[in-house]
């Protein structure tokens, strides 16, 4: 009998205060270095109340994140909106105007790379810094930024080699189970995940499985944790044979900051420690 790994996901305790972020551009870093834990609103909730706050055609990930915001479930001190699409500034000005009590930020990701773009990006995670130190009280200071990095691109790196075991023996994993993990990766205290995921790729490095020989599909699409559609996938045995989803490789696919990205925080936090508190 072919081997898979257990699904019994358990959550652990945050004992941080938390900052809701939306979007994989955001530069979990800098939440992390300013004393807060990051964490993925993933939309679980059944929209309900939300309806009334939308067109009936709006966007259904908008809708049910705007759900997990009303019900106050999640007890933020903040959240982190990213300008990625007309809906997340709708779902921005909603929160704004509906969720006064809920400090809320726009970071801007340009579109393109060139001088301007750093330029502005750069102003733009300045905000960013500005917004979570004026919450928090404190300066965020280049050592506990440097800190924030290292453990970002360590849990990066531990992904992208559990992504290789599943691209190339996804029986042992399961397609649920592997969108399972990328979640808790996004919502977990990051420290103690890294633990978990270093001690199910051990496991996993035993285990080889037959190869699938069900038929190869691409997903594409938001947040997808629909878990019944992963179910169906297990089901007939298919191979995930590409996928570009917010809660997919795109979220892990940069290991490393490059040493352009490194320049643009460390311009970023130069400039935010000479901004006097407003």
């Amino acid at each position: 009998m072919d081997y898979r790994i257990d699904d019994n996901l358990k959550e652990t305790e945050i004992k941080k205060e938390k900052i809701g972020w939306l979007c994989t551009y955001t530069p979990e870093e800098i939440i992390i270095a300013a004393g807060y834990h990051p964490l993925r609103i993933t939309g679980k909730l059944k929209a309900f109340k939300s309806e009334g706050y939308f067109p009936i055609n709006f966007c259904p990930f908008i809708k049910a994140s705007m759900e997990d915001l009303l019900a106050s479930a999640l007890k933020l001190k903040g959240v982190i909106f990213t300008n990625s699409c007309d809906g997340m500034r709708r779902f921005y000005d909603s929160c704004r105007a509906y969720l006064p009590g809920l400090p809320a930020f726009m970071l801007d990701v340009p579109r393109n790379k060139n001088i301007i773009s750093i330029e502005h990006f750069t102003a733009s995670l300045k905000e960013m810094i500005i917004f979570l130190e004026e919450l928090s009280g404190k300066k965020i200071c280049s050592h506990e930024l440097e800190n924030a990095v290292g453990i970002c691109n360590e849990k990066r790196m531990l992904l992208k080699k559990l992504s290789n075991h599943f691209r190339n023996n996804q029986g042992s994993i399961g397609v649920k189970n592997y969108y399972k993990i990328l979640e808790k990766s996004m919502t977990d205290e990051p420290e103690a995940f890294i633990k978990y995921i270093k001690e199910r790729i051990k496991e996993l490095r035993s285990h080889l499985n037959s190869a699938s020989a069900g038929p190869a599909i691409m997903v594409i699409g938001n947040f997808i944790n629909e878990e019944r559609l992963w179910d169906i996938f297990d089901e007939i045995d298919c191979i995930i044979a590409s996928e570009d989803m917010c809660n997919s490789s795109r979220y892990f696919e940069n290991i490393k900051l490059s040493a352009g990205a490194e320049e643009v925080l460390d311009a970023a936090l130069g400039t935010a420690k000479e901004s006097p508190m407003t």
